[in-house]
């Protein structure tokens, strides 16, 4: 008789919008499955996706100290061992998870991994002969995993991420829209020119009863929103002035979230804010869009040099970035429609 997966360890250790994206999986699948208990294994700063989420626990994998190199895997290893796993979900599938589900596997645990379809996105940005058809998202890749790892059919909940309460800001009666604003990204490829960007930052400024609140992190983007903050009226920067969980309560009060292809979409998405999207060298298509988000409130122009990345981390063959020559008004008609519901 076999016996029933009734604890699943999870491995996912970056970065910050695929561990949220995972997170979202989980906020749908565990509580599906009460009977199954998931541990989350990942970075300290991820902690609060995973909160509030009853048969789920956090495990902190410190790769900088504890657990670095592959003493530190070794011993990370030997004490998830302990907490004696029916299975183990590598939702990563990189250098790290691949020597942990060996040394799982060679213990006798079972073990399956996702599959990100690496064959697929190859083909759907290869600069020559395109396949531009929509891949599975994301999401649902990790959903496939918990599947296999723990033999259950998967029952949709409706599921909420509880936001605590205590710390959302209440702001003035008199404000009545709130627009997030993320403007960066890692990577060039996937950054709306910023003095484009000002233009729309400078039209919602200027409307009665809209705040514009702007997020961010690493020294240069905190002096460059409050450049943006100090210049503008009703424009506030919260880039660097929040912890994770602070800056989650605070993405929960908006209308909308203005972000480009970023964990910010995917952490607004996580608390059910509605994103509107900026795309450049990446693309929808290849399963990074945020998590019940509208198709249509993705904003793209159609090149038949896009996608060139699935990341963005590739430089412009073309050296002009194109993908990234939008309208304003495009931008800020998807916006204002958020303004007046």
């Amino acid at each position: 008789m076999v016996k029933p997966v009734k604890d699943v360890l999870l491995l996912r250790f970056s970065a910050m919008g695929d561990v949220a994206m995972t997170a979202a999986a989980l906020r749908e699948f565990a509580p599906a499955h009460p009977d199954i208990h998931f541990t989350m294994v990942s970075r300290p700063l991820f902690a609060p996706f995973f909160e509030g989420i009853d048969n789920v626990s956090f495990i902190v994998a410190d790769f900088k100290n504890k657990y670095k190199g592959l003493p530190g895997l070794w011993r990370l290893f030997h004490e998830l061992r302990r907490h004696k796993p029916d299975a183990v979900a590598d939702m990563h599938d990189v250098l790290r998870t691949k020597i942990l589900s060996l040394l799982f596997r060679l213990w006798g645990f079972k073990v399956k991994k996702i599959n990100k379809g690496r064959a697929e996105k190859r083909r759907l940005t290869r600069r020559r002969n395109k396949q531009l058809n929509p891949l599975k998202h994301m999401i649902k890749r990790y959903t496939e995993v918990l599947l296999h790892v723990s033999d259950f059919r998967f029952r949709i909940p409706n599921s909420k991420f509880e936001i605590n309460n205590q710390l959302i800001t209440h702001h003035s009666s008199l404000i009545t829209h709130k627009i997030g604003l993320a403007p960066f990204a890692k990577y060039k490829g996937k950054i709306y020119p910023l003095e484009r960007m000002e233009k729309v930052v400078a039209h919602f400024a200027q409307l009665k009863n809209v705040e514009v609140y702007l997020f961010g992190g690493g020294e240069e983007e905190i002096k460059f929103l409050a450049e943006w903050a100090f210049k503008y009226k009703c424009v506030i920067s919260l880039a660097g002035k929040m912890s994770l969980s602070e800056e989650l309560a605070q993405l929960a009060t908006m209308d909308v979230l203005l972000s480009m292809d970023s964990a910010n979409m995917h952490l607004a998405s996580l608390v059910g804010v509605p994103v509107v999207s900026i795309w450049g060298a990446t693309h929808p298509f290849a399963g990074f869009t945020g998590w019940r988000q509208q198709d249509v409130n993705n904003i793209q122009i159609d090149l038949p040099c896009r996608p060139c990345s699935v990341f963005g981390n590739k430089p412009c063959y073309r050296h002009d970035y194109a993908c990234m020559n939008i309208p304003e008004e495009i931008i800020i008609e998807k916006i204002t429609i958020f303004l007046t519901i």
